[in-house]
């Protein structure tokens, strides 16, 4: 879902609705199929307000279904590594340091960092503002891409993947049951 970014070239969208019923689908064919512990990975904030309201659909219909989300790998990520690794907004933004360092760990070939340039929106704190991306950035970036590294990538994609393996483990260990620990 991104037609906040319309103002940009080549930006391709679906409506909210016709993602949240994309996503019904495409959970509730998993689950038909035998599916029944489903993770999503997302990489696209505007794909997160679709994915809760699908995922939450489709859990209310098939309530014997695991259903959850990483819904913005991207934050996760400056989360997890230590203060320091990231030179501008805890390597945050879009196509900003983080993004472009994990593109330049994983996809090198697809990256021309001769072209990249951001800016640090400014944005007041407090309130979340519903913007239109040509309102916070004149190049379709947000944050320093020119500090992005494949070092800073790969650390990036270690500690993601780590940590999406270390809840799967704990998850089986716990026969991806959740909910009440003690009753009091």
């Amino acid at each position: 879902m991104s037609f906040y970014y319309d103002d940009f070239p080549f930006t391709l969208t679906l409506r909210p609705e016709i993602m949240v019923e994309v996503l019904k689908d495409v959970l509730s064919s998993s689950i038909r199929q035998g599916i029944n512990h489903i993770i999503i990975i997302n990489g696209h904030d505007g794909n997160i307000a679709p994915i809760e309201i699908a995922a939450r659909s489709v859990k209310v219909k098939y309530p014997e279904s695991f259903i959850a989300s990483l819904d913005a790998w991207w934050v996760k990520a400056s989360e997890l590594l230590p203060p320091g690794t990231f030179e501008v907004e805890e390597g945050l933004g879009h196509a900003g340091e983080g993004e472009t360092s994990i593109i330049l760990h994983l996809y090198p070939q697809l990256t021309r960092m001769e072209n990249a340039r951001g800016l640090i929106p400014n944005l007041p704190e407090g309130l979340d503002i519903k913007w239109k991306f040509s309102e916070i950035t004149s190049c379709g970036a947000t944050g320093d891409p020119t500090k992005g590294t494949p070092e800073k990538g790969e650390k990036m994609f270690k500690a993601l993947v780590d940590y999406v393996v270390k809840y799967i483990q704990e998850m089986e260990k716990a026969g991806w049951k959740y909910g009440e620990k003690t009753k009091l």
